[in-house]
């Protein structure tokens, strides 16, 4: 299966000179905690911001979110997918990056879509009947992708790596190893 198979593919989006009252608006509206940022003409992906950002942003800055530009907050440092990519390969990027949402952008860098642990979850083998496309995602895919996540990650000292750990404190053995996922091409 490949991810425009199971994509959202109308994606409300912003520009850098969006403030943060329009950008939570959009939110609102789309039911969504993430925004893209493109360029306005060809809908490049520059960045993304989150409803967490925002509201760090509106309790840290000391100005009204109407005052405040997406651009100066934006991540621009993204994970990202495309549309002709297998779900399994993105699964395991959103494991290792423990990220909830994957811009999918084109060869040119254009925002094509975003795919979420919701898409996934809704299409896995036991949600899904009398559809066209094969089915090779499982419920277990899934919830092993929502285990890494979730997993609390440990700061590490300088020049260690941080250990992944599951509620308990214990190290998370069996989630994604992160040397099988360096495999896969980002």
């Amino acid at each position: 299966m490949r991810v425009q198979d199971v994509m959202t593919q109308k994606v409300e989006c912003c520009t850098p000179s969006t403030d943060l009252a329009d950008a939570a608006m959009r939110m609102w509206r789309s039911e969504c905690g993430i925004l893209p940022i493109v360029e306005e003409e060809t809908r490049k992906l520059l960045g993304v911001v989150t409803d967490r950002d925002i509201c760090m942003a509106a309790s840290t800055q000391h100005q009204p979110p109407c005052q405040i530009q997406v651009g100066s907050l934006m991540k621009t440092t993204l994970r990202t997918c495309t549309p002709k990519e297998d779900v399994h390969a993105a699964l395991k990027t959103m494991s290792h990056f423990q990220v909830r949402r994957l811009p999918v952008v084109g060869p040119d860098g254009r925002l094509e879509g975003m795919l979420s642990i919701n898409d996934l979850i809704l299409n896995t083998a036991r949600n899904r009947t009398g559809d066209r496309h094969p089915i090779d995602l499982g419920t277990d895919d899934v919830m092993a992708t929502m285990r890494a996540i979730c997993a609390h990650t440990h700061i590490a000292e300088p020049g260690q790596e941080p250990e992944i750990k599951d509620l308990a404190g214990k190290p998370a053995h069996d989630l994604v190893d992160a040397r099988e996922l360096m495999k896969v091409p980002f």
